[in-house]
């Protein structure tokens, strides 16, 4: 996959997160992840879907792989930070770009 055509993809799976279209979203990452296991975006955006679907538990969990793949991806470290939080932030979610 082009760098160009994975950033309209991303950028496309922001859109549908943002219009609360999760299960499109988390069927196209799960895709995403399934041709590059190593995307840390799509790993912090479906840590995202989960967090909005109220599955804080798989957040973390996503937001832990994408900073397993890369320890300095600040989106997923800003999420996960937040969601750590005792009381956690729901409302600061970091989609990245």
């Amino acid at each position: 996959m082009s760098e160009m055509k994975g950033q309209d993809e991303m950028t496309q799976i922001r859109f549908l997160i943002q219009e609360r279209k999760l299960e499109k979203a988390s069927e196209l990452l799960k895709q995403c992840i399934g041709k590059e296991p190593k995307n840390e975006e799509a790993f912090n955006l479906l840590g995202v879907v989960y967090e909005k679907k109220g599955n804080l538990e798989g957040a973390c969990l996503m937001y832990r792989v994408a900073l397993t793949i890369n320890s300095t991806y600040q989106p997923a470290k800003n999420n996960l930070h937040r969601l750590v939080q005792m009381p956690p932030d729901l409302f600061g979610i970091d989609f990245g770009a």
